[in-house]
């Protein structure tokens, strides 16, 4: 088949034992078998297959054979370095696809992408710039709209603002408008409390977002994504609603306890 490429690996046995045998080297040999180290054989596969012009299908396939005296342990820890790879493997490939290559599915890896081993909106505003710049769709993104670098780390912060319609057309919106699009889809999702809900009204109320949801339906879908982790760890969202509650009810629990005491007593 002209349109596909498979590259398939061989292990490599090596001698990991010392060649001479001295009293340590026997005794550190004997500690080692007496813990079980075992030795083991990993194959790889990749396939490379053309789709389409500019689209190419990537398929990845480990195996890994401990033998009979492989732990489980073992195994779990091989298998999460590789689906680390995997995923790195994945984002590379992903950041290459240009803006037009890309397709609605892809909304999901494009927000996971933005959202990567971030825990607060201070970490997703700190490696911003970075995916900004190794992306290519929100590299042209960026180059093609200029509020659109603003309106993305505006939502991606969080935080609330004064909400204000903006009617300016998608192509002609400015840095502050790009600002107050990104502070209107925080107040939006904020005031429906629901992702989905909440990007649609965003939408609905901003002529700009129409247009870039209309040109570009990737965008809605990762958007989508970006706001159930805004919802999750914004100071009005569900985790510090959920905190906030539990909380009150300890100190609600320890004041009635306490009035009951004074009761008895």
């Amino acid at each position: 088949d002209d349109d596909t490429i498979v590259l398939l690996t061989t292990p490599i046995a090596t001698e990991r034992g010392p060649k001479r045998r001295t009293a340590l080297r026997g005794v550190t040999s004997a500690f080692l078998e007496m813990n079980g180290v075992v030795t083991g054989t990993e194959n790889i596969a990749v396939r490379l297959k053309r789709i389409k012009n500019g689209l190419t299908k990537f398929d990845l396939a480990v195996e890994l054979d401990l033998g009979a005296h492989g732990s489980t342990a073992a195994n779990l820890a091989y298998v999460k370095r590789r689906l680390n790879e995997a995923g790195e493997v994945a984002v590379y490939f992903h950041r290459l696809v240009p803006l037009e290559g890309l397709i609605e599915e892809d909304g999901k890896a494009l927000a996971d992408d933005l959202l990567f081993d971030s825990r607060s909106a201070k970490q997703r505003l700190e490696r911003l710039p970075e995916v900004m710049k190794r992306n290519a769709a929100l590299a042209e993104l960026k180059e093609k709209y200029e509020g659109f670098g603003p309106l993305i780390r505006r939502f991606l912060s969080g935080s609330l603002g004064l909400s204000c319609e903006i009617k300016t057309k998608l192509i002609c919106i400015t840095e502050k408008e790009g600002k107050q699009l990104g502070k209107n889809g925080v107040a939006a999702v904020e005031s429906m409390n629901l992702a989905e809900s909440g990007i649609n009204q965003w939408k609905l109320q901003n002529k700009a977002m129409r247009e870039l949801f209309e040109k570009h339906p990737v965008l809605e879908v990762a958007f989508v994504e970006m706001a159930h982790e805004v919802i999750r760890t914004a100071p009005w969202g569900l985790m510090w609603r959920v905190g906030l509650g539990s909380v009150l009810s300890v100190v609600d629990i320890i004041t009635d306890v306490n009035v009951m005491l004074n009761f008895r007593a």
